[in-house]
């Protein structure tokens, strides 16, 4: 499912660890990786100066193009290289994030590794506007590794997956199942419903709000059901009403998961979730790894 596993990189120590997460999952799903970097086209990226200093910005592009190849041989030897594991290395030319995904989709990439706090531009392209372009428009699933660059040992014992009972869930679902099974860990499937305002306080019409709950588990077992997990997953079911945003980030601090899982365009609000405030709440402000299915 991940045999070819893509990681960018920026030549920062954050690097280091999208890289250690990268090779966590080419171990797991006996991948390859490769490393890229883009160098960006100022003539594109800053046309109204460069377009008329072609001759100058080409030999600027020539020698920013030299100098990553340079980074890149010289972080290499610092990676750990994971047995078995093929790495290769490749220097792109173009702008964030079409390259990534133009490339991704030549080299049939199929889980992109991205990690915050870059020194080029990542921390901010990686939770701005450009992270959502990536995620929008990624032929693959995106990780966006989370924890410290300096001690990048990552683990996935526990698997978290919001779903909202629709197709592209369904995709994040079974993702979430493969890799809960590859790697040995368990797997809560967390369903946020949408209720009217309820207090439980008031005893006021708790059989109908109980009914409404009843359903809801229903709905949440037939959807399970359908996904055909994976017999030996270890498998938990956890139901909320409320706001997506903060009910899953309310779960993620309660049961501290080391993945959480989320699809994009579901019809419960998710691709508002993973595209606009949401995704941005949920993807920078929880401290786990973050894995996006389109």
């Amino acid at each position: 499912m991940f045999q070819n596993i893509l990681v960018p990189v920026d030549f920062s120590e954050h690097a280091k660890l999208a890289f250690a997460y990268g090779a966590l999952f080419a171990r797991t799903f006996a991948g390859r990786i490769e490393l890229a970097h883009v160098v960006e086209d100022v003539v594109t990226s800053h046309p109204p100066f460069w377009t008329g200093e072609k001759a100058l910005a080409d030999e600027l592009h020539q020698q920013a193009l030299a100098g990553a190849k340079l980074f890149m041989q010289k972080l290499l030897p610092t990676l750990p290289k994971p047995a078995g594991t093929e790495i290769g290395t490749r220097i792109l030319s173009g702008a964030l994030p079409l390259t990534l995904v133009d490339h991704a989709k030549e080299s049939k990439t199929e889980l992109i590794v991205v990690a915050t706090h870059g020194r080029t531009g990542f921390s901010r392209w990686l939770m701005g506007s450009v992270s959502e372009r990536l995620l929008r428009s990624s032929p693959c699933p995106v990780l966006v590794a989370r924890g410290s660059a300096a001690a990048a040992q990552p683990r996935i014992a526990r698997v978290l997956v919001a779903v909202d009972l629709s197709e592209h869930s369904r995709r994040a679902l079974h993702v979430a199942g493969m890799t809960a099974e590859r790697f040995g860990a368990s797997l809560e499937v967390l369903y946020v419903w949408a209720a009217p305002f309820y207090d439980p306080a008031t005893q006021q019409h708790a059989g109908l709000f109980e009914r409404v709950r009843q359903s809801a588990r229903d709905e949440l077992d037939e959807f399970i059901g359908r996904a055909q997990l994976p017999a030996s997953v270890a498998l938990e079911r956890t139901i909320v009403s409320g706001t997506p945003t903060a009910k899953i980030s309310d779960r993620v601090q309660e049961s501290a998961p080391d993945l959480l899982v989320l699809g994009t365009h579901g019809h419960g609000g998710f691709k508002r979730m993973v595209l606009g405030s949401v995704a941005e709440a949920t993807a920078r402000y929880t401290g786990c790894a973050t894995l996006v299915v389109p």
